[in-house]
């Protein structure tokens, strides 16, 4: 990884950094770096330590990411630093601290993100459970049984999960217990390349499990295993069982990152960056992906303006962010939040997806009544999403149907028309006489084909802006064209409206 340290005098020397760090250091007096010098196109950590000349500033913005700048009581302070440390979120470094800060830089500040998830099908029943237990789709494994008066075997997961050496890994599961019922979460840790290295074992309970649990590697790395224990008579559900790279307390995925958690583990993730801390606000809710993590932070970084990531990791690879109230209320609050921490309006606001994520965009966008909503490959009718699945694509998507299942109870026709009107009710009683929709669809989609024409007939009798592009194809067949041209959109409505200058 590469950090650069821009001051007066470099305080660390190359035989106290980790392995494979590498410490760049740069007078802040001075030009940071010749025209011809090989330089890395971007640095993991910045560190602002002693007088900086504010020329260099436009290029310090450019190092690095927002979370990952930080500042000494040595640097000087100036409107133009003090302005650059807001917009980066820069933290404070103690230099009394530095030794366990730099060792701890590779565990935190590593680059890229990583995420997966055992799924419910993994999961092994122990034998006396089986005639119990029943398989609710992606979402859980649901066992309904007299577990007797001692914590006993009751499931595991048949893969294990790995963690680097010099890692950490956090651990989540997806469950729910009725009352009577009391479940315990044990772990096994073994050394790389071997099955009968038991390094460790660990035991956790329903309190602990409020939390991720934090599993670090050894020093060769470590798989991890996992298994579930029961007591009393009821009902458990587990769902899947999250594991990610750890940052160790400094953001989710990625540095700055957070996770937004509710009733029986439901949650969703969200990344602010301030940015320039300029109208608008860009909110883009991901698509869907079986990789947890987030979606669009080179295409939102890029247009220098604020920008809000939000992403859902439920299910097999994203939940349409529909769940229960305060789920809902949740996100509602978080992009709320994000738009009073900038002292914008919602006239400074705009809203954003692309498949999964235009469901997030309109959902949202019904109650929030941005200045814009870009979409593109709209899904609107989730209940025909589901439907679908049976008539035009077969194993296409078949988590159209737990997201069905999910929200309704069912899976028939009438429950298919409930989960299309959850979106329409709110949809019809908004006010988008100040929004205008800019919308990229697909002639022949195949998950919602009604997608595109129901926005036009539930805003035709309103004074609504409406931009829209077909294209030839079904829903995943020119996803490259479908970006390019929700990009162009971004570009002109924050140029045109907001006066921003925009690259092509």
């Amino acid at each position: 990884m590469n950090v650069i340290q821009i001051g007066a005098s470099r305080f660390i020397q190359t035989e106290r950094l980790p392995q494979d760090v590498k410490w760049i250091f740069r007078d802040g007096m001075k030009p940071l770096f010749e025209e011809e010098e090989e330089r890395p196109r971007s640095f993991e950590v910045v560190i602002l330590d002693g007088p900086i000349d504010e020329e260099n500033l436009p290029a310090i913005k450019e190092l690095g990411s927002s979370f990952t700048y930080f500042y000494t009581d040595r640097l000087v302070r100036t409107e133009g630093i003090a302005e650059l440390l807001a917009e980066k979120q820069a933290a404070h470094l103690d230099l009394a601290k530095l030794d366990s800060f730099v060792q701890d830089l590779p565990k935190k500040y590593f680059r890229g993100q990583h995420g997966s998830k055992l799924h419910p099908k993994h999961i092994c029943v122990a034998e006396k459970y089986i005639p119990y237990t029943v398989m609710d789709g992606n979402r859980a494994m649901v066992i309904s049984a007299d577990f007797g008066k001692k914590f006993a075997p009751t499931a595991f997961w048949k893969y294990n999960m790995y963690v680097d050496a010099g890692k950490a890994i956090e651990i989540w599961l997806e469950h729910s217990a009725t009352e009577g019922v009391d479940l315990q979460l044990h772990v096994n840790t073994y050394q790389r390349g071997s099955v009968a290295s038991l390094e460790a074992s660990h035991i956790f309970d329903d309190k602990d499990l409020r939390e991720p649990i934090i599993i670090e590697g050894g020093k060769w790395g470590n798989y991890v295993s996992a298994a579930i224990f029961c007591r009393g008579s009821g009902t458990v559900e587990m769902g899947p069982l999250h594991f990610r790279i750890s940052r160790l307390g400094v953001g989710q995925f990625l540095p700055g990152g957070r996770r937004h958690v509710f009733d029986k583990g439901q949650e969703f993730i969200s990344y602010f960056n301030p940015g320039d801390r300029k109208p608008p606000l860009n909110v883009y809710f991901s698509g869907y992906r079986t990789a947890e993590g987030f979606e669009g932070y080179f295409i939102m970084n890029a247009m220098k303006s604020p920008f809000l990531l939000i992403g859902d990791p439920r299910l097999e690879g994203g939940a349409f962010y529909l769940g229960s109230e305060g789920f809902e209320k949740g996100i509602t609050d978080v992009i709320q939040g994000a738009l009073d921490e900038l002292g914008f309006t919602r006239d400074q606001l705009i809203l954003s997806g692309l498949s999964m994520g235009t469901f997030g965009a309109v959902y949202y966008g019904s109650v929030l009544e941005p200045h814009a909503i870009i979409i593109g490959k709209p899904l609107m009718n989730l209940g025909d999403v589901a439907s679908n699945e049976k008539r035009l694509r077969p194993g296409g998507f078949p988590t159209s149907l737990d997201v069905l299942r999910s929200n309704t109870g069912g899976n028939r026709a009438q429950h298919a028309a409930a989960l299309n009107k959850r979106l329409w009710d709110r949809f019809d009683a908004a006010d988008f006489s100040h929004t205008e929709f800019a919308i990229g669809y697909m002639f022949q989609d195949d998950y919602d084909a009604n997608g595109f024409p129901d926005i036009l007939e539930h805003l035709k009798k309103r004074r609504v802006v409406i931009v829209s592009k077909g294209m030839e194809g079904r829903h995943n067949d020119n996803t490259s064209g479908v970006v390019s041209w929700f990009m162009s959109q971004y570009r002109r409505i924050t140029s045109t409206d907001f006066g921003r200058e925009v690259s092509s």
